[in-house]
């Protein structure tokens, strides 16, 4: 989770540093300095500061990627245990 709060200052002050951005550019695929879960749940992305999303890192085997609505960030979860047994 550290090496996270590193990536995500970085992403931050690469954000800060491009005052001109525009975000309300079409050529934009995100908005620079946010985050999400990668399509697969493996892992998760950053906005760089051009608006392109690029890969953030990787969930560990037996954890899937979950989007925090109230932090605006991705987190690492546990993956719900489904049982296969009979009862």
């Amino acid at each position: 989770m550290k090496l996270f709060a590193v990536l995500a200052l970085a992403a931050t002050a690469m954000a800060a540093v491009t005052p001109n951005a525009d975000p309300n550019n079409m050529e934009y695929e995100c908005q620079p300095g946010t985050y999400s879960c990668t399509w697969d749940r493996k892992g998760w992305r950053v906005c760089d500061y051009s608006g392109h999303w690029v890969f953030g890192g990787s969930c560990s085997h037996d954890t899937v990627c979950r989007y925090n609505c109230q932090s605006q960030k991705p987190y690492c979860l546990a993956k719900p245990h489904h049982h296969h047994g009979h009862d």
